[in-house]
């Protein structure tokens, strides 16, 4: 397998792995933000 660089189409396709991380951190955003929203609350 070559690397996504040497493509023709000149549009590089984010390989699932860093998709994955990309929602991880945003599932981790939206989790940091409930437990402030928690915290007010309280």
């Amino acid at each position: 397998m070559g690397s996504p660089k040497t493509r023709h189409k000149g549009v590089v396709d984010p390989p699932a792995q860093i998709v994955t991380l990309w929602i991880q951190e945003f599932l981790l955003l939206v989790q940091v933000s409930v437990n402030i929203e928690g915290n007010r609350l309280d």
